[in-house]
């Protein structure tokens, strides 16, 4: 009787352990999967929010375009010079390039509302008359255009230039030369990143009494141009 009370006390004990080790066992891996499927969300709701902020970030901070305009100028310009010599002309072949002021000078405190770059100018001109020869260097200027419409944009331009001439003229005793300038014009948009462009220019051509003559040539150029704005 002893070892039968014995024999179904064990078979009770199994059962026991057995139920309660499925039992727990299962609401562990319940928990374990529970826990798993949840850091497994909280890592993707991470990925997601962390993707909408860099988004986000990236839309708010888009990195700064400081190349503004990449344009193309070409047209006519003439000059007298002294002596019974013929006319100073020239075919301008000039590639432009913009950059934008507008986020340096907003640093401090500045405002514009139109637009405001740095150009620079690389060339090479055409000369036509007294003879047929070159010039080849660059211009630095500063352009201003201000919105009159949103596609009008009258605007405004100075600074220096450099250049080498093959021209031989008798009033500059170096080919190497100097080339203040300033002028003004209007940009018409045809598109909102494609501008043509139409102006004046008056350019002296001078070699700051580096070389003797110096007589100077003072030229009127006038200017037509394509410009793709960023």
């Amino acid at each position: 009787m002893k070892n039968k009370k014995t024999f179904l006390s064990l078979i009770f004990c199994f059962v026991f352990v057995f139920v309660a080790s499925n039992v727990f066992g299962s609401e562990g891996s319940a928990e374990t999967a529970s826990n798993k499927e949840e850091a497994q969300l909280a890592a993707l709701d991470k990925a997601t929010d962390t993707k909408e902020a860099t988004q986000k970030e990236t839309t708010n901070t888009a990195p700064c375009r400081w190349l503004k305009e990449v344009g193309i100028l070409s047209g006519y310009a003439v000059g007298s010079l002294k002596y019974d010599q013929p006319d100073y002309e020239i075919v301008p072949m000039i590639l432009r390039l913009g950059f934008d002021l507008n986020p340096f000078i907003n640093k401090f405190g500045w405002n514009t509302k139109g637009i405001l770059e740095f150009e620079l100018e690389p060339f090479i001109n055409t000369i036509i008359s007294p003879n047929s020869n070159v010039e080849v260097g660059s211009n630095f200027l500063v352009k201003y255009a201000l919105p009159l419409t949103q596609k009008i944009y009258p605007y405004f331009e100075g600074g220096l230039g450099m250049l080498y001439m093959s021209q031989h003229t008798q009033e500059q005793g170096s080919q190497y030369n100097f080339l203040p300038q300033a002028g003004g014009g209007i940009m018409y948009f045809l598109k909102d990143n494609l501008a043509i462009s139409a102006g004046y220019r008056y350019r002296h051509l001078s070699n700051n009494s580096l070389a003797e003559p110096n007589g100077g040539i003072d030229v009127n150029m006038a200017l037509v141009g394509l410009s793709i704005i960023y």
